[in-house]
């Protein structure tokens, strides 16, 4: 990103870890023409029609990315719509992930079940805003 002067991104709301889906410029830098803009003010993609752009995307495609969907399915969850396990990063020690009561889902061995308060205690420690 530091290549391309992006100071920012988003991933798109289908991608938990990693992934592109726009990028914001540096202030004082001049947008090159080979970018399109994106679906929020502010934010562009490259023109996959023009050779700088096929090439930027392919790079971005290359990116890890880990869709909510595996996400899910790590810990035995077949999602249905609008219904997927909430996480959070805090560290390298930790990755955290919520589910509801009433799922029905047993914890996989390698996890540890804690109760919310722990939960909220070790997001608030990592200064992740929820």
């Amino acid at each position: 990103m530091a290549e391309l002067h992006v100071k920012e991104w988003r991933a798109g709301y289908w991608i938990a870890i990693g992934g592109v889906s726009s990028m914001v410029f540096e202030d004082d830098y001049e947008v090159p023409k080979y970018f399109k803009k994106g679906a929020q003010n502010g934010e562009f993609m490259p023109k996959k029609n023009m050779k700088e752009g096929k090439t930027i995307q392919k790079k971005i495609d290359s990116l890890i990315n880990v869709s909510i969907h595996e996400l899910n399915m790590c810990i035995g969850f077949d999602e249905s719509m609008f219904k997927t396990i909430g996480y959070n990063s805090t560290n390298d020690e930790y990755f955290l992930f919520t589910i509801g009561e009433d799922w029905g889902i047993e914890v996989p061995i390698d996890c540890e079940e804690i109760a919310t308060k722990e939960y909220n205690s070790l997001v608030k420690e990592a200064k992740i805003e929820v």
